[in-house]
């Protein structure tokens, strides 16, 4: 968990320097660490759902908005890499608490992102890939608006650690 944890912030203080392009960077870093070989398994399936993510964000909005701006992406993005990073951050500081605690932190983040879809798909299927799957540390819709989200679990989480 720690090194889960590190990794997200490690990316996350690479996406929030660049104003600009922060899609294509996190895009770029989650391949290259996906295609690398030495890339640890934790490492490694964080960058996958990030990569997923990216993608399915990308394509979503491309069939479903009449223009897909930098902007729109890159905001997406940066709050994807700050939600990450927050839900670390929570659990780990919740783990610290109680089992209980940790447990509604970890149902903060992962509801923020069923309650808050950005396009609104039906397709359940794949959007909750992540939700049930154990083998992967992050257990989010893919269809999230993710600063909404982000906004969300962490206030719920805010108010479970500091009752």
């Amino acid at each position: 968990m720690k090194k889960i944890m590190l990794m997200a912030v490690f990316l996350l203080a690479t996406v929030q320097g660049f104003s600009q392009e922060v899609f294509n960077r996190m895009y770029a870093s989650a391949t290259a660490v996906l295609n690398d070989p030495a890339s640890n398994e934790a490492k490694t399936k964080l960058n996958y759902f990030f990569l997923t993510e990216l993608n399915y964000l990308r394509s979503t909005a491309e069939q479903r908005m009449p223009e897909v701006t930098t902007t729109f992406l890159d905001t997406q993005a940066y709050y994807l890499s700050e939600f990450v990073t927050s839900f670390f951050q929570q659990v780990s500081a919740a783990h610290r608490v109680s089992a209980e605690c940790q447990h509604g932190v970890v149902m903060s983040y992962v509801n923020a992102t069923i309650e808050n879809p950005l396009f609104g798909d039906t397709d359940k299927e794949k959007v909750h890939s992540f939700l049930h799957d154990p083998q992967y540390p992050t257990p989010f819709s893919l269809d999230t608006d993710w600063e909404k989200a982000y906004r969300e679990a962490t206030q719920k989480a805010a108010v479970l650690l500091n009752p």
